[in-house]
């Protein structure tokens, strides 16, 4: 049996997509991505960021790069001890990290325009997850008839920036939709985003717990994996809405 880490919990369609950090020697981890026993997202996933769980993997032989972490596994069954979050991002840190876009994936990054979403052709790469310490981050938010979503625009340590990283972190997502109908004014947008880059901001670039963990959705018809922000740290508080009401 493997001890996993849970330390990303992304949306996936209508299920979720997790990926937990192993210890493979004192001190040291790596990712791996513990398929549902059937199909690629969990339909339900009742546990948090920090949970460990015990697990029995087994490599997928058809995995293909990126997503060299896919492992299958036979469910996962939580136990007793979590870590807090300076805990889960101190191992985090010690698992893939990257300070320039070059060494995310282990392959050249391409994009579209200098302001657009970037992303990883299939069948390149040598990962599909890895962390970066922030130098920089500013929220957008975009609205349309059907959904909200959040994008940031990151800059890395090398001061190289991704612009425009799609939001999957499960706990942020549920943030924005909380922030949203918890705004009186419209448009709701608007205010939730200068909300989100004024304290929301500040408190997070103060954090000693600022971190990033990026990573590639599968290529679908047109063979791109495209980057997405997978966690973001620090998590989001109910306690920044409670600043909210008092502004």
């Amino acid at each position: 049996m493997t001890e996993l880490i849970l330390s990303d919990i992304t949306v996936m369609g209508r299920g979720f997509c997790v990926i937990g950090v192993e210890e493979i020697s004192p001190g040291v981890f790596r990712s791996v991505r513990p398929m549902p026993p059937r199909g690629f997202a969990w339909s339900a996933f009742p546990h948090r960021r920090g949970d460990t769980a015990l697990t029995r993997l087994v490599p997928m032989p058809n995995a293909n790069p990126p997503h060299l972490e896919d492992h299958q596994s036979f469910g996962l069954r939580k136990r007793d001890r979590a870590l807090d979050e300076p805990q889960l991002v101190s191992a985090l840190k010690r698992a893939e990290v990257a300070a320039r876009l070059e060494d995310l994936f282990g392959c050249q990054i391409a994009s579209q325009s200098s302001r657009g979403n970037s992303w990883v052709p299939s069948g390149q790469g040598c990962r599909s997850i890895c962390g970066c310490e922030v130098k920089n981050l500013w929220f957008r938010i975009f609205e349309d008839p059907s959904r909200v979503t959040l994008r940031v625009r990151l800059a890395l340590q090398s001061g190289e920036r991704l612009e425009s990283l799609p939001v999957v972190d499960r706990e942020w997502m549920a943030f924005l939709h909380r922030l949203m109908n918890h705004s009186k004014d419209a448009p709701a947008g608007i205010h939730a985003e200068k909300f989100l880059n004024g304290p929301i901001r500040r408190e997070m670039m103060d954090s000693p717990n600022l971190f990033a963990r990026v990573g590639l959705a599968r290529g679908m018809q047109d063979q791109k994996c495209w980057l997405m922000l997978d966690s973001l740290f620090p998590q989001p508080q109910d306690s920044w809405l409670e600043t909210l009401a008092r502004r």
